[in-house]
């Protein structure tokens, strides 16, 4: 059963243990892995996010209601730009996750998420403060100017993105920033070209604003922060600009070398964050190589001596977490059996990697074939008893021995093939498969190679192998996600705000405008798509200039 991280997981795999006995608690319990990898990459953007100063429930209640006194008629007067250009960037992220309705979405993994990042943030600065005295005679710390300077990228960047989305003016404003500023890089990528140089540009194609943050979705904060460093001249020509009153917003020089920082950090949490977010379910034997990749990249980051301490910091408060859920695979004997189960890698693959020890391995796969054999009785004694072998003829002084020695030899082949190959004690003892095998198996692709895995492998050998195959896909089809099912039962609210990011707030705010026009006495009939086909036509006319 895969689940997520919270405590209450715990609880029901354990509970539903007591009641249905085929089922065996923590020891089948799998987990979620976008929710481990999620909260991940959230301990490491923590340390660029300065927390917000959290209102109390009735005064947010009571500005909604607009109850306050006689400051009806006040507050309509106010102009939004003036009013937030007082607003600290952090403190306006509260009204956009009391907007999305982020606390109910899910409230027991949320208080778990929330909890352990702020854990282990602490201990992350406190161990890599004395972790380093003693491995390298000097501590691996951020002064309190470089962690305030860290706090603030994300309430900056993400405010950003939020104030152009929400008014056209800034909309249109940054959208023609930034059309002159792909012309001007260009211009002089095509210079350098001529001149035979590399083009000192990359220009990022059909993409003309800033990606916006959604609570829900840590990626998000990747998009934003990427979009704002690739339109670093646009943003700050808008930021500079008084008439905009963004100053607010700007990034200073080391934040901005922070950011040049982040990215390539974050870049890993994304790969395996779009690998399991595609329409094929993730599959529990990708999640143990993933989590050691991933770790070996964070470990190289922390140990940088060229990166910023805040980045190797958060890098490392990272590895804490990541850890945590490596050593909890270890509860369920799934994750190891099911790469036992690749026939590419098997316990020969494990023993060669130096993250796992030998007796671990040795330890895991005793289990798998006794968790084989309790899944086929009937072959525990054939496994037991040694292959039958063919007597061997005896040789004449004065035979050529060597074609005797080779056919007896493919005699006691064959014969021991037919006999064994149905067993996982004959799986083990082969060599592992060519990957170039694996993939034959498979439809072929576009350029002709053959594009299976390791469930069509055992798919095509139930032929041969029948009962190895059903234990081989019992164990490899277990899913690695359990975000479906959150989202259409205990986690139904995420898919609504899902499908509520799909409209901006200008695409809803033209929609009530062309509904309040339909009927109205004021308009004749067509104004609406009259106005709509000028607009439409300034544009098209304004590109082709």
């Amino acid at each position: 059963m895969c689940m997520d991280n919270a405590t209450n997981c715990d609880t029901l795999a354990s509970n539903l243990a007591k009641e249905v006995a085929s089922f065996k608690g923590m020891a089948a319990r799998t987990r979620c892995a976008p929710h481990i990898i999620n909260l991940c990459a959230k301990v490491f953007i923590s340390f660029f996010f300065k927390p917000p100063r959290k209102k109390k429930q009735a005064a947010l209640e009571e500005s909604a209601d607009g109850q306050k006194d006689n400051d009806d008629d006040v507050a309509m007067e106010v102009d939004d730009e003036e009013d937030e250009e007082h607003v600290a960037p952090e403190d306006e992220m509260v009204e956009d996750d009391v907007a999305n309705d982020v606390d109910s979405i899910d409230a027991a993994r949320e208080a778990h998420d929330a909890t352990r990042v702020l854990t282990v943030r602490e201990q992350a600065k406190k161990e890599a403060k004395e972790w380093y005295v003693r491995s390298n005679g000097a501590p691996l710390e951020m002064t309190a100017a470089e962690e305030k300077t860290a706090l603030g990228i994300f309430p900056k960047v993400a405010g950003l993105a939020r104030r152009v989305h929400d008014t056209t003016i800034l909309q249109e404003a940054f959208a023609a920033l930034v059309e002159a500023d792909n012309k001007h890089k260009a211009k002089e990528n095509a210079e350098a070209l001529a001149a035979k140089k590399e083009a000192p540009h990359e220009i990022p194609e059909q993409k003309s604003t800033l990606g916006r943050r959604m609570p829900t979705r840590w990626n998000t904060d990747l998009d934003c922060l990427t979009d704002y460093a690739d339109f670093k001249d646009p943003v700050t020509e808008l930021c500079s600009s008084p008439r905009y009153k963004l100053g607010k917003y700007l990034l200073d020089t080391k934040q901005f070398a922070l950011v040049d920082q982040m990215i390539p950090a974050l870049d890993p949490f994304e790969r395996i964050t779009a690998l399991f977010s595609r329409a094929e379910v993730p599959l529990i034997y990708q999640v143990l190589p993933l989590m050691e990749a991933l770790e070996h990249d964070l470990v190289r980051i922390r140990d940088d001596v060229h990166r910023a301490p805040v980045v190797r910091i958060a890098s490392h408060a990272t590895l804490i977490l990541l850890g945590k859920y490596y050593a909890l695979t270890d509860d369920c004997e799934t994750y190891a059996t099911a790469l036992f189960m690749c026939p590419n890698k098997k316990d020969k693959a494990l023993l060669a990697n130096a993250d796992w020890a030998p007796e671990t391995v040795a330890i895991f796969r005793e289990r798998a074939i006794k968790e084989f054999h309790n899944d086929n009785p009937d072959q525990a004694e054939e496994a037991a008893a040694p292959p039958p072998t063919r007597p061997k003829k005896k040789k004449r002084a004065k035979d050529a021995t060597h074609v005797d020695d080779l056919i007896d030899d493919y005699d006691n082949n064959s014969m021991a093939t037919a006999t064994n190959q149905d067993t996982i004690e004959a799986y083990f003892a082969a060599p592992p498969v060519p990957v170039i095998e694996i993939r034959s198996v498979g439809k072929p692709g576009p350029n002709g190679a053959g594009k299976g895995d390791v469930c069509d492998y055992w798919e095509k050998a139930k032929a041969t192998r029948p009962r190895l195959a059903k234990f081989a896909l019992k164990h490899l089809t277990a899913p690695a996600s359990s975000v479906d099912a959150e989202r259409a039962f205990s986690n139904g609210r995420l898919q609504v705000n899902h499908l509520q990011h799909g409209m901006s707030s200008q695409t809803f705010k033209a929609r009530v405008a062309l509904h309040s026009w339909d009927g109205c006495p004021f308009f004749p009939p067509g104004t609406a798509e009259r106005l709509l086909a000028e607009r439409d036509a300034r544009q098209s006319k304004k590109k082709s200039k």
